[in-house]
């Protein structure tokens, strides 16, 4: 084989490489880098709106409790859980497969979508 085929070939394997470990790590939960990225975008939303106008109220005490890392999202919050805005969603790495980022009252959790399993989250986002 020619030398610039190896090469060549070598360069796609480590991209595919490096492709897989991003998705992998981002199927384990959210990175410190999405962690910024999320608070400083909420921290940015709630200082541009007028303060009577977003609804800060916590969800209900047993809702609460129930979201747990390894839980499934209560069906309740299933049916309220929002994607993420566009604008938000495109400063994080794209997620593959089944794995979606939602906003659910405060919080923004990364759930399994087949299952609507919490994966991670990310408690009163933007307000820390």
């Amino acid at each position: 084989m020619k030398r610039a085929w190896k090469i060549l070939l070598l360069a796609a394997a480590l991209i595919l490489f490096f492709v897989a470990a991003a998705a992998y790590a981002q199927t384990t939960g959210f990175t410190k880098s999405d962690r910024q990225i999320i608070n400083d975008y909420y921290k940015h939303l709630l200082g541009t709106l007028a303060p009577g106008s977003i609804d800060r109220a916590p969800l209900p005490p047993e809702m609460e409790q129930a979201l747990k890392i390894g839980a499934r999202l209560p069906i309740p919050l299933e049916k309220k859980a929002e994607p993420l805005p566009a604008k938000l969603e495109s400063q994080l790495p794209f997620l593959g497969g089944e794995f979606r980022r939602y906003k659910v009252g405060r919080h923004v959790v990364l759930v399994k979508r087949s299952d609507w399993t919490i994966i991670d989250i990310i408690k009163d986002a933007g307000t820390k």
